[in-house]
């Protein structure tokens, strides 16, 4: 792309669109800019037989530059199915092509950070790319917090600092049941819980509060960094928010978003003291 077609999309409130060279594999990048400097990035992967459109189901592709923040919209791996590599034997193409997805998606950190001068970044991401993202967050030092949609944790630890993470699923879920086990396809899943357990422990939490209002049960759990829960009822495999946000009266866009006005992980952990909130021992 010229850098006249760039410079007339983004005007046009089109995304700019780049590559990223990783392993000697080139993939497009969509970015959508906010006007002026942005204050970080989200990158949201898409899930498997999806594309960078899926931004646009989201909403995000309006939401964050409104924010005053960068979208990074990838593709996955795969000529006919794009998919990403989330554990060594998930997903489609991508584990096929032995894919090395974590060694891409710090490549485009790196590229964000170099083109937009920030420093928190934080991964998203629906199904498979939801697994891709819990994944990338437990093996790389490059996210300063992760979203999950419908995307269990595959791996079976999950090292590091302390970041912020929100898991969230659909209860009616039949593509990837929250409870685990077999999926459509055939391939079994482990449970939602299994990832949240995980992330609890990373981030060293102790005591938990839940929230319940119209459809959604939500676990805030306290911790040197949060970890949230959100369970929704009567809800399949689907994001929760953009198109579907007036279906649902709630956008997961906004604890996402909220990560970036939150001080970074670890900046209060010293002073932060024990909470004054109400909360539910953990069982």
């Amino acid at each position: 792309m010229t850098l006249a077609l760039a410079l007339l999309g983004s005007a046009l409130g089109a995304p700019v669109t780049f590559d990223v060279e990783s392993r000697g594999r080139v993939r497009t990048v969509d970015l959508h800019e906010p006007d002026g400097a942005a204050r970080g990035a989200v990158i949201l992967l898409h899930g498997a037989g999806g594309d960078r459109t899926f931004a646009q189901r989201t909403g995000l592709d309006v939401a964050a530059p409104a924010a005053g923040l960068a979208l990074a919209v990838p593709d996955g791996t795969g000529f006919f199915r794009q998919s990403w590599r989330a554990s060594p034997d998930c997903c489609g193409e991508a584990a096929l092509w032995d894919s090395d997805d974590t060694l891409f998606l710090d490549a485009l950190a790196v590229s964000l950070r170099e083109r937009l001068d920030v420093d928190r970044i934080v991964v998203a991401g629906f199904s498979n790319g939801g697994m891709m993202a819990q994944a990338w967050a437990c093996t790389s030092s490059a996210p300063s917090g992760v979203v999950s949609m419908a995307g269990p944790l595959l791996l079976e630890s999950c090292d590091g600092p302390p970041i912020p993470v929100v898991i969230a699923t659909g209860l009616g879920d039949a593509n990837v049941p929250p409870a685990g086990g077999p999926s459509p396809s055939g391939t079994v899943m482990p449970s939602m819980a299994h990832g949240v357990t995980l992330w609890r422990d990373r981030n060293r939490c102790t005591t938990s509060t839940r929230h319940s209002s119209r459809r959604l049960e939500q676990t805030e759990w306290s911790c040197s960094a949060p970890v949230l829960e959100v369970e929704i009822s009567r809800w399949g495999h689907r994001w929760p928010g953009g198109t579907a946000a007036s279906r649902l009266g709630w956008d997961l866009a906004e604890p996402l978003l909220a990560m970036f006005d939150a001080p970074p992980a670890g900046a209060t952990d010293a002073a932060s003291g024990p909470s004054d909130a109400p909360t539910t021992e953990v069982p």
